[in-house]
């Protein structure tokens, strides 16, 4: 009965149309679910679930630049399932892209732990919020060419403890563009003495 008055109330709406919609499949509507071009499991280090395009690009812009923070808790459960129907579940520690203290502070929120933690919490290995940061405060990345990117966040990463030593570590952040982030952090990460890591991000560009 709880369920049911909060959602008259506060009627569930699409992640990425908006539109109110009571079928949903990892928050988005049917019509916005078809639409979005799902990647297939990767050989290399670097995976994505989908296309950085139509819902999905709406639904992390919001996520992001709207605080439509409840966005989270359905992308992170995609991730999380498929996950584990691509059978990687063989990490020892959960770890986000970091954001610059200040950007983070600015925005309120970093919008790929919220995804880490999500995801830790359903498939069960531990999420850690602060094992690797950025060194300095970085240019956005946005309006960058590849080359710009690559400069931009080069060396920008580092470990701030030994709790990535030896262990395999999976990367998760929101979206892959040129892949310079990503690959910078694993980089640290490997620098840091990881074992073995991997990255994983909701959409490609």
């Amino acid at each position: 009965m709880l369920h049911h008055i909060t959602t008259v109330i506060f009627p569930e709406r699409c992640s990425g149309c908006q539109k109110i919609s009571r079928s949903f499949q990892y928050g988005f509507c049917p019509d916005c679910w078809n639409r979005i071009i799902l990647l297939k499991r990767p050989e290399g280090t670097i995976a994505s679930l989908a296309r950085f395009e139509g819902p999905v690009r709406n639904a992390i812009h919001s996520l992001k630049y709207q605080r439509a923070k409840w966005i989270s808790v359905s992308l992170s459960q995609w991730m999380a399932e498929t996950l584990i129907q691509w059978n990687y579940r063989d990490f020892d520690m959960i770890v986000p892209v970091p954001l610059h203290w200040n950007k983070e502070f600015s925005r309120g929120f970093n919008q790929s732990w919220f995804i880490a933690a999500e995801v830790s919490a359903i498939i069960g290995i531990p999420a850690r919020h602060g094992a690797i940061g950025r060194k300095r405060n970085t240019l956005a990345q946005t309006r960058l060419t590849q080359s710009q990117r690559q400069k931009n966040v080069k060396g920008a990463f580092r470990a701030r403890d030994l709790s990535v030593s030896g262990k395999k570590i999976l990367l998760v952040d929101d979206v892959l563009t040129t892949g310079s982030t990503v690959k910078e952090t694993l980089r640290a990460l490997r620098e840091a003495g990881a074992k073995r890591s991997m990255a994983i991000t909701i959409a490609k560009a």
